[in-house]
């Protein structure tokens, strides 16, 4: 079937799952930017949006699968700058629907690097397909599109009729101009079929006419079948593809964010067993205060004993009629001595321990303060520049900050102490990596060169590929040429050996 030439339209779909909620022209959303009107159904929401490029046979020819923040009162922030138009126009091809291979442009197929982080990748599913989704809804023409009627189409010869009663009769046969959402197989069975139904329906027409008809026909059909056949699984090679990055990219978001996630429990670990050693290490120093101490007054109560013996033992000299006194009077001293020392040492084991809690009392409170003051310098610090910055803010001017890898990141106002504090630990968060394997892929990222030291001092520096995404970095494996990775363990060993 011929068509009139196409005139294009823009529109914005917004999703919600996967179905659409709402429909635009692209003259609407510019209102939108410019703060004419604003969304209030999608107030404080980020959404799943999608530019769509359509003729006027309502078919889709272009799309770019992007994401829009939207603040407290429905409008999008001024420093929006994603330009859809270039987007669409320099994307890859994507899948067939209806009009040839559109033009897509999505996280895992991004034409302008930096845009990536605000793109999204569609669902394939064959319950959930988001392009599927996007051309329904095109068709349903809830947008009030003109559309262009078809032009009337060339004659054609008869082709065989196959009775309806015919086991390989199909309503649905494959000359017809729909799309197939079934995969390859489908395609290869309704190929096949027409063949099969081209071949045997020769029979069932009049005997010389029919043939001679049949054979013309034959000839132009099947190599138009097989031109349509070759289009259908090329478009399902490109779904396919398409539909693996997808998966891969998510398996790689993921697999970053786990591992980002382990290594920040991993840190918290390790600082409270560091805390828990540190108290085990004071604990035992009072320990052994305390047992010194206990040393020390044992040593003081056995020369307290030996001078009593020895006064025992002079007054036995003296007056030995009197011992058995001494004797008794001796050893009620003694016990008293014992009890008073007893008592003497619980007396001070409490007071220590009181001494412990009211210290940990102390240095709690002390660490609030401290926290607090530190909390109010910095208030007293910046409460002259705050003004001026809410100012900034409240006139629509952003704080935008370029980091490679992450991008030109828009930085809140709410921020900008955490930012100011450190800002490549900030990027190392909006990149889902630490701060120490963002510095190495910095490092890496300006100079992409092998850093196996081959002698003390001297390295590789053999150009290797550069990795231009953070959580895709693995020290020790992109930093290495191809001959220092499979020689990693050997050439360590030279270099021990040579220090020796």
């Amino acid at each position: 079937m011929s068509f009139q030439t196409a005139e294009s339209h823009e529109a914005l779909l917004f999703f919600e799952a996967h179905q659409i909620c709402k429909e635009m022209l692209y003259t609407e959303f510019e209102a939108v930017l410019d703060g004419v009107v604003g969304l209030i159904e999608f107030a404080s929401e980020t959404r799943k949006v999608a530019y769509v490029t359509f003729d006027s046979q309502l078919r889709v020819t272009g799309c770019v699968l992007f994401t829009l923040e939207f603040g407290r009162s429905g409008d999008v922030s001024r420093s929006w700058n994603l330009p859809l138009r270039h987007l669409e126009e320099v994307a890859g091809g994507g899948p067939d629907l209806g009009a040839g291979a559109i033009r897509l442009a999505c996280k895992t197929q991004c034409p302008i690097p930096w845009h990536q982080a605000h793109l999204w990748d569609p669902s394939l599913g064959v319950a959930d397909n988001d392009l599927v989704a996007i051309c329904n809804a095109i068709e349903r023409n809830h947008l009030c599109i003109a559309k262009a009627e078809p032009l009337a189409e060339a004659p054609q010869e008869s082709l065989p009729i196959i009775p309806a009663n015919s086991p390989e009769y199909r309503s649905d046969a494959p000359f017809k101009n729909k799309r197939d959402t079934q995969g390859a197989n489908d395609d290869l069975s309704a190929a096949a079929l027409f063949a099969k139904q081209v071949s045997e329906s020769s029979g069932l027409v009049n005997a010389s006419s029919a043939n001679q008809s049949w054979q013309g026909s034959e000839s132009k059909s099947r190599p138009e079948m097989d031109e349509q056949t070759r289009k259908k699984i090329a478009d399902i090679i490109r779904k396919q593809r398409l539909e693996i990055s997808t998966l891969k990219n998510q398996k790689n978001e993921q697999l970053a964010a786990e591992q980002f996630g382990f290594k920040e429990k991993l840190t918290e670990l390790e600082s409270q067993l560091m805390r828990q050693r540190t108290m085990v290490a004071s604990l035992q120093t009072q320990n052994e205060a305390i047992k010194d101490q206990k040393a020390s007054q044992e040593t003081q109560l056995a020369v307290l004993e030996k001078q009593w013996q020895d006064k025992l033992q002079q007054q036995l000299n003296d007056k030995t009629g009197q011992f058995e006194s001494f004797k008794e009077e001796f050893k009620a001293q003694q016990l008293e001595q014992h009890n008073k020392q007893f008592a003497e040492l619980k007396e001070t084991i409490e007071i220590k321990k009181m001494e412990l809690v009211y210290r940990d009392e102390i240095n709690k409170q002390l660490r609030e303060e401290l926290c607090q003051l530190r909390r109010d310098k910095l208030r007293l610090m910046s409460s002259g520049a705050d003004q001026f910055l809410e100012k900034l803010d409240q006139i629509g001017v952003s704080f935008i900050s370029f980091h490679p890898g992450a991008g030109h990141l828009s930085i809140p106002l709410e921020d900008m102490v955490d930012y100011t504090e450190d800002p490549m630990r900030y990027a190392a968060k909006k990149c889902m990596v630490s701060t120490d394997h963002y510095r190495r892929w910095l490092d890496h990222y300006e100079n992409p060169s092998c850093q196996c030291e081959v002698t003390p001092g001297s390295f590789c520096n053999t150009r290797v590929r550069r990795v231009e995404v953070p959580n895709q970095f693995a020290s020790g494996e992109n930093d290495r040429c191809e001959a220092h990775q499979h020689g990693l363990v050997q050439s360590s060993s030279v270099v021990k050996f040579a220090r020796q």
